[in-house]
């Protein structure tokens, strides 16, 4: 993919805050603990995030066993910018009854939340102000995949305008590419279009893509950050391992190159 953005040094926002840096799959907390001192380290860089996944489905939560001890704070961290956050990532097949399903889902993730990534192609607007009324310290993440994409007929404009109607409610908008297939509803040329969109005319939302990444070559995503530096990352399928567990070398091997990809030292 050629980076073709005309504004090539540009950040999506002069004012960002730390990129954030989420790694989804996580079950172990000794992998928790592994990654710890990449919080510590890249403190006022990047926020290292870990995301467990919980769902709501034929009218049931499911969450991992040992989601107690993934969100557990350790008290010898140092700062409180340096320590990792913790992401509940949502799934519903009743969006109906969202706000709800959010209120109960934070308090099975327990008191260390600190945002639910929402992988529900377009919740309803109601359902998470209702929620932030509750919860006002807790960030809201929306993913746009190419289901969401499809829905407002893969057009940009009215991907800006549907979006618009979320910017009291979303904290970060992901954009997820269609990681392979002929006939891609939102491919990575596509996904490097609406970053370069988004960016220009829309300032409601911090930005982060999500997909596959190659830690060991060239890498579309990684050309994409050399662009726009001010995107955050969610990062899942390149960190499991052939069985489809959660790798901790694969993590391991990608929070090192953090300051290689971002272009900092």
């Amino acid at each position: 993919m050629e980076i073709t953005n005309k504004n090539r040094n540009r950040m999506i926002y002069e004012e960002n805050p730390p990129n954030i840096v989420c790694l989804v799959g996580i079950t172990d907390p000794g992998h928790v603990r592994a990654i710890r001192p990449y919080a510590a380290r890249y403190a006022g860089r990047y926020w290292i995030m870990i995301a467990a996944t919980i769902t709501f489905k034929n009218g049931a939560f499911a969450i991992p066993a040992n989601l107690a001890a993934l969100f557990e704070r350790d008290l010898d961290t140092g700062a409180d910018g340096a320590r990792i956050g913790n992401v509940l990532y949502f799934e519903t097949d009743d969006p109906s009854t969202l706000s709800g399903q959010l209120i109960e889902a934070k308090r099975l993730g327990g008191e260390h939340v600190d945002a639910i990534l929402l992988n529900v192609p377009w919740p309803p607007v109601e359902s998470l102000a209702e929620f932030r009324d509750l919860h006002p310290g807790i960030k809201l993440f929306l993913k746009i995949g190419p289901e969401a994409f499809g829905q407002v007929s893969e057009k940009k404009y009215t991907l800006k305008s549907r979006l618009a109607k979320y910017r009291d409610v979303i904290d970060l908008v992901i954009l997820k590419g269609k990681e392979q297939g002929p006939y891609e509803a939102l491919n990575l040329g596509a996904l490097e279009d609406l970053v370069g969109f988004l960016s220009e005319h829309m300032s409601l939302f911090f930005l982060a893509v999500a997909g596959k990444f190659d830690v060991s070559g060239k890498d579309p995503i990684r050309e994409l950050l050399a662009v726009y530096p001010g995107l955050s990352l969610i990062l899942y399928r390149k960190l499991l391992n052939d069985g489809g567990k959660f790798c901790l070398e694969h993590a391991i091997r990608f929070l090192d190159i953090l300051p290689e990809l971002y272009g900092r030292n």
